[in-house]
């Protein structure tokens, strides 16, 4: 028999062996910024929105001496690698939150959806185009089918963006949620970059619409994301970061024009952008104090007002006052109906929705 203290060792000896685990500790799941998605994803919505400015210029400068320019060639290999991203993260996500869309057996992210189809889109339309202006000619206008084509997608992948960044902070932990918010933000100025995007050939002063058109889409279009982003985001001044931040893409993209006219790669030509801070402060202001249309309208006549002062220093927008009454009415009221779309959005993200 052993002695008192020989047992008491045995005992504490037996007790101190490692556990077996009868299973294998579960995989921590990553989510889409640690898997690289997103990093790509803002890479692609600012190079995708610098190289179709660049594109304009070039058509302008140089012309459409062939399919592969170069600006052609940034933005389809910049979107062709975020297609391969973006589709390789739909399914590299094995996450099943309550947002997920079960399909097939399998969860998917719906922002990564919306952003795979999206950018699939944009590459489809590359030569799609190319088919149309052999079938038809040249296109003179932004406006033509295969082009809206492109610039919808373009406008649905950053939007994706917004989605996607929103929808990981409702799930992320807590010390995470400030970067998905900033990502949201991010993605909100591509959005409103893109959205302004549509109104390209004003900017470059080569429109082939009546100029009435300019100030009506201008106030309308950029009411969607900084009303969306003012409702969504839990900081103050969101709308006005991301006014702030489109600048800043805005002038990034001019010294982009900038270094490529210095290297005789088009440039010479560059666009004038509106600036939407004072209506993106406005926004924020009274995002809680009026009714959703009143804010939209509200926001409208100072994107207006400010437009015609920016016309008085860059003349080649062509706003006269007559063209400034003429397109306020309907932009003024298109303006509170894109409000409430934003609004509708707004809804559809909270917390309480997914």
């Amino acid at each position: 028999m052993d002695k008192p203290d020989v047992a008491l060792a045995k005992k504490i000896s037996k007790y101190n062996q490692p556990m077996q685990l009868t299973q294998p500790l579960p995989r921590v799941q990553k989510n889409l910024w640690q898997l690289g998605v997103l990093p790509i994803m803002m890479l692609g919505a600012l190079s995708s929105l610098i190289g179709v400015y660049w594109d304009i210029a070039w058509h302008i400068d140089i012309g459409r001496d062939s399919f592969f320019t170069m600006p052609h060639n940034f933005i389809y290999a910049g979107m062709l690698i975020v297609l391969l991203t973006t589709a390789w993260g739909l399914f590299a996500d094995t996450r099943a939150t309550s947002f997920h869309w079960r399909v097939a057996g399998r969860y998917l992210h719906p922002g990564m959806l919306v952003a795979t189809v999206s950018a699939a889109l944009i590459l489809f339309f590359a030569p799609a185009d190319e088919l149309w202006h052999r079938f038809f000619g040249l296109d003179v206008t932004l406006w033509g089918p295969m082009h809206l084509v492109g610039l919808t997608g373009f406008t649905f992948f950053t939007l994706s963006g917004v989605l996607v960044s929103w929808l990981e902070r409702e799930v992320a932990p807590l010390e995470l949620k400030p970067l998905f918010e900033r990502l949201t933000l991010f993605f909100a100025a591509a959005l409103l970059g893109n959205l302004m995007l549509f109104l390209a050939e004003y900017e470059y002063n080569i429109a082939q619409f009546p100029i009435d058109f300019h100030p009506l889409l201008l106030s309308a279009l950029s009411v969607f994301p900084l009303v969306l982003i003012a409702k969504i985001h839990p900081r103050a001044w969101a709308a006005t970061k991301v006014a702030l931040l489109f600048t800043a893409i805005r002038l990034v993209m001019h010294l982009w024009l900038s270094t490529t006219e210095g290297m005789n790669l088009a440039g010479v030509s560059k666009p004038v952008f509106p600036i939407l801070i004072l209506t993106a402060v406005l926004i924020d202001l009274l995002v809680k104090k009026m009714p959703t249309w009143l804010l939209g309208s509200s926001a409208a006549v100072v994107t207006l007002l400010v437009g015609f002062v920016v016309n008085q220093i860059f003349p080649q927008m062509t706003w006269t006052l007559p063209v400034l009454l003429r397109g306020s009415l309907a932009g003024i009221i298109l303006a509170a109906l894109v409000a409430l779309l934003a609004t509708r959005v707004a809804r559809i993200l909270e917390p309480k929705a997914i």
